[in-house]
């Protein structure tokens, strides 16, 4: 900052082991703003990669709809399951 050069900040991080790791940072540098993710040794809650056979239409809609369906379902399932009621 005293040597003028321009600053940038971190926009997310993707969340270790323990987040209190990550919260201290973010509260006090990035005013809460730090976009974190769930870590991935927490299986419930961890961000994972589920391909599926769509294509995204680049020069049309600019939209993926088997994608989009795919991560409809999903999203029906988990808000249907008993332990997401429990929580």
């Amino acid at each position: 900052i005293s040597a003028n050069l321009p600053m940038r900040n971190l926009n997310w991080h993707y969340r270790s082991r323990h987040e209190s790791l990550i919260a201290f940072s973010n509260q006090r540098y990035y005013g809460s703003k730090l976009v974190t993710f769930p870590s991935p040794f927490t299986a419930d809650k961890a961000v994972r990669l589920c391909p599926v056979a769509g294509v995204y239409d680049k020069g049309g809609s600019r939209t993926n709809l088997i994608e989009a369906r795919a991560l409809v379902a999903d999203l029906v399932t988990r808000l249907q399951s008993p332990s997401f009621r429990e929580s």
